[in-house]
């Protein structure tokens, strides 16, 4: 049940909640992305009609849904770890002006990392060069195809995620379109999210400059010009003190309104959860296992139906939060510091305030952000013991731990059966896990799916097990170790998995995984 809501819902505020995440992945200021919607329907309304406005509102909140695509190479390669610091800065990256480019590549990337890890951060952004950015906009646009098709949007607005990183001089990717070979919903989004990007860092002034600095190459020029015109109405109606951005932007689409039902927002919490394991290799699969072992919890315990339409959807959205922590905090391989402890225990708060925003996910933000309480009141955020922690709660964080323990994690390699059993029971004992949703769990352990008779897209049982490595994140190298074969035999057979299944990128591969229940 959506929070108990008695109303219809509007797909442009379930995507509008979930857009938050990308704000948060990206490192940008809360509501961004809906500022940057409402700026693009704006212009939108002044170029056609009201189909383009409708199609260029839901585009902008889908702009950045493969952002967490490229998360693992963003983090560990060119961000010295933090890969929301390396996406707040390449944001304001032109490409098109190399100069400018190079500038801020070499003065702010990684910052505040240690100087020798710096320096190789930048030496390898601008060495790859070309290449970075080739795979960069593969593993993006591969992702938010695949994500994109779980949400109930028009083929124009889902355009915008596949065509945000091509450039009116064609000089783009990954598909390297220019001018009107880009869709007029894509042009126009980017043009409302350059101008929010850069308002809300630079003023309005800064925003306007970049805009006819990006005419031309970046951007249409035409549409920059038209919105240069109109830019103190644009603004001063997207700043109203008296109205909220979530006010603006349910104004912002026209009528009709598009409406989804119950099982589209179950559709849309399944796209954000792989949008959040996408945020490391250890994740892949984990929102989707939550939920699944929630839902036998809760089937085991006698939960209503509307319960466990919640259960459901909060296990799928319970770790959204994480994509704003930087991915080489996740991906560390021994015990955290104090201060990584301190970012990893803030996701939770971040989840709180993502599906907080508005009272259509008040309920799924209540159990999702007490994931990782326990009943003894040593969890965290917020430290909730007891009777502050309902049946749902609990439930799912059973179904948590059970999955990780499960898991193969860069600290340690996954539990067998018996061991996370024990690990459980051990857990109960001490009183952090709720006993009931515990034995409810353990009860429902055994049952084994029979063996697939076939492999998807002509699969072969090699290619299988190539793949399934792949999206654990293993390199060519330990693919071939781990099957004995040479690294030109994996290259080999990860040219023709990818081939089969029309992918890009491991993100594709791993998605597509996903959705095939391979990993």
């Amino acid at each position: 049940m959506l929070s108990g809501v008695d109303r219809r819902v509007r797909l442009v505020e379930v995507l509008g909640v979930l857009s938050l995440a990308c704000d948060a992945a990206d490192g940008f200021a809360h509501e961004t992305t809906l500022r940057s919607a409402v700026l693009a329907a704006s212009l939108a309304g002044e170029v056609g009609d009201d189909r383009l406005v409708a199609d260029v509102v839901v585009g902008a909140l889908l702009r950045h849904i493969g952002r967490t695509s490229f998360s693992v190479e963003e983090a560990h390669r060119y961000g010295a770890g933090d890969d929301v610091a390396l996406r707040s800065v390449m944001a304001e990256v032109d490409f098109g002006r190399p100069e400018v480019a190079g500038a801020i590549v070499s003065t702010r990337l990684a910052a505040h990392a240690a100087d020798h890890d710096r320096d190789q951060a930048v030496g390898a952004l601008l060495g790859d060069g070309l290449d970075a950015a080739r795979r960069h906009d593969a593993a993006q646009c591969d992702a938010a195809e695949r994500l994109g098709a779980l949400l109930p949007v028009s083929e124009a607005a889902r355009s915008v995620a596949t065509d945000a990183f091509e450039r009116w001089d064609g000089a783009g990717g990954p598909a390297a379109k220019g001018g009107d070979d880009i869709s007029i919903v894509a042009r126009i989004v980017e043009v409302g999210y350059v101008a929010e990007l850069f308002r809300s860092r630079q003023g309005r002034g800064g925003a306007l400059a970049e805009l006819r600095a990006r005419a031309g190459g970046h951007l249409d020029p035409g549409l920059v010009e038209r919105f240069v015109g109109l830019a103190p109405g644009l603004f001063a109606g997207n700043d109203d003190p008296g109205r909220s951005a979530w006010d603006r932007l349910l104004d912002a689409e026209p009528v009709p309104h598009a409406y989804v039902s119950p099982s589209q927002v179950d559709q849309a919490a399944l796209a954000f959860g792989r949008f959040s394991d996408l945020k490391s290799t250890w994740f892949a699969g984990h929102a989707e296992a939550v939920a699944t072992t929630a839902d036998a919890i809760a089937a085991e315990l006698g939960l209503a139906d509307p319960d466990r339409t919640m259960l459901r959807q909060a296990a799928l959205l319970h770790d959204v939060g994480r994509v704003g922590v930087p991915t080489g905090i996740w991906d560390v391989p021994r015990a955290l510091s104090g201060h990584e402890r301190d970012r990893v225990n803030f996701h939770a708060w971040e989840t709180a305030r993502i599906l907080g925003a508005t009272p259509l996910f008040a309920d799924v933000a209540q159990v999702a952000a007490a994931t990782h309480e326990r009943t003894d009141g040593s969890g965290y955020h917020r430290g909730l013991a007891g009777s502050s922690l309902d049946v749902p709660a609990r439930v799912l964080a059973v179904a948590d731990v059970w999955c990780a323990l499960r898991s193969n994690r860069p600290h340690r390699s996954a539990l067998d059966e018996t061991a996370a059993r024990a690990h459980l029971t051990t857990s109960v004992a001490a009183g952090e896990l709720d006993r009931s949703a515990a034995a409810a769990l353990l009860d429902t352990i055994g049952a084994r799916a029979l063996p697939r008779p076939t492999w998807p897209s002509g699969l072969t049982d090699r290619e299988v097990e190539v793949l399934r490595l792949v999206a654990s994140g293993s390199s060519s190298k330990a693919v071939a170790a781990d099957l004995g074969i040479t690294t030109r035999t994996v290259a080999h057979h990860i040219e023709h998995v990818y081939d089969k299944i029309g992918v890009r990128s491991r993100a594709g591969a791993t998605l597509f995984a996903l959705e095939h229940g391979l990993c």
